[in-house]
């Protein structure tokens, strides 16, 4: 029985110091075996403690298609691999059942979307598909294969120990050694080099003048795309989404690469066009106007909504209020129809300030923060 490496520490890069660095760090985690491969112009790096043979690999090498999403069912495991091109989007695997299916097809919502990847769904045997058939929306390209034998293990997908450096590894770190050798030679000498005095000279004052800024207000249609949008980016192959929030020049998305370029960001962002990257410091983020509001106004629900039977928590003060949800499920749509309810009933006594939203796995921790502008219903 072969031990099957699924869902483990994976890097990829197509450029071998990136590869030297992540295998250094590997052996600084702990890991014990590894496994690198070259994928079209990508390198792929698998690194885990328990198993022998990479699945991932396994599986790429017996499916001839340039991107898929792949799923075969194994015992009581639905085996799920993806990827697009040279860039492997993700490995992993779930419960046969209600939960795990909805998981899986909530990660590859934006694989199989034709505005998004378009990547086919390959069954590998007749029960994986019969398992999923009545999720499969008709817009999902399905294609059928015979089951891959997990029983035998293919070159390429064998680990090795960590120990056991690739040759042009080895030589990297010589050559890297005897660089920071020179380096520390020269930095030593320069060091101990007789330094010239210089006058110190007191820098002219520069003279700051305040700017006001007008706090932006915003309104509940606004916020009418971003359920959707949080549902969108919950999963980004190679990218982390950290924090949604609005900002005086539309909205933000704050993210951190794992393995994921630039290309491989906006190939998954929903209208990727709107979108510009931008950088604070070592912080990457992505802003973009909000999305055109139509004339026609929100409809207002005549029935009350308690926003605490959805597990939403208002603090109230003197000025206004703050709306919290410290597990907001986008793929629920009762929590955002009764949130978004809310807010028009209360339109006419508040006024959005603030919003934003952080990922925990999933979920996500959702902040509103409303000022009272009249004297109305009790909030």
């Amino acid at each position: 029985m072969i031990d099957w490496c699924v869902t483990a520490w994976r890097q990829q890069s197509s450029q071998r110091d990136q590869i030297l660095t992540w295998l250094a760090e590997a052996r600084r985690l702990g890991f014990e075996q590894y496994g690198l491969v070259k994928q079209g112009n990508h390198y792929w790096l698998c690194c885990c403690n328990y198993a022998k043979s990479d699945l991932a690999i396994h599986v790429r090498d017996h499916v001839r298609l340039s991107k898929a999403v792949f799923v075969q069912l194994e015992g009581n495991q639905l085996i799920c691999v993806a990827w697009n091109g040279d860039t492997l989007l993700g490995a992993s695997q779930f419960n046969a059942d209600a939960l795990g299916i909805k998981s899986l097809t909530t990660i590859a919502k934006h694989w199989f979307s034709t505005d998004g990847m378009s990547c086919p769904l390959v069954f590998g045997g007749a029960h994986s598909r019969q398992i999923l058939e009545t999720v499969i929306s008709a817009d999902i390209i399905v294609k059928d294969m015979p089951e891959i034998d997990f029983s035998s293990c293919s070159r390429r997908a064998r680990l090795r120990s960590i120990r056991r450096s690739p040759i042009w590894l080895r030589r990297r770190v010589i050559i890297i050694a005897m660089i920071f050798a020179l380096i520390s030679a020269v930095i030593t000498s320069w060091v101990y080099w007789p330094a010239q005095v210089k006058v110190a000279t007191a820098p002219k004052p520069t003279i700051v003048k305040p700017v006001e800024h007008l706090r932006p207000h915003w309104s509940p249609s606004h916020l009418r795309h971003l359920n959707d949008l949080l549902a969108s980016v919950s999963y980004l192959a190679g990218w982390q989404v950290q924090r949604w929030q609005l900002s005086e020049f539309g909205e933000e998305l704050w993210l951190q690469s794992t393995y994921g370029s630039q290309q491989d960001l906006f190939a998954q962002l929903p209208n990727a066009a709107d979108w510009r990257l931008r950088r604070s410091g070592n912080a990457v983020y992505v802003e973009r106007e909000l999305p055109t509001v139509q004339n026609q106004a929100l409809s207002r629900n005549a029935v009350a909504v308690n926003l605490e039977q959805f597990d939403f928590v208002i603090t109230r003060s003197e000025s206004g209020l703050k709306i919290e949800h410290a597990a907001f499920d986008p793929t629920d749509a009762n929590q955002w129809d009764a949130l978004l309810n809310w807010l028009i009933q209360h339109a006419d006594s508040t006024q959005l300030v603030s919003a934003e939203a952080e990922a925990s796995g999933y979920f996500w921790s959702l902040s509103l923060q409303l000022e009272q502008i009249s004297q109305g219903a009790r909030l």
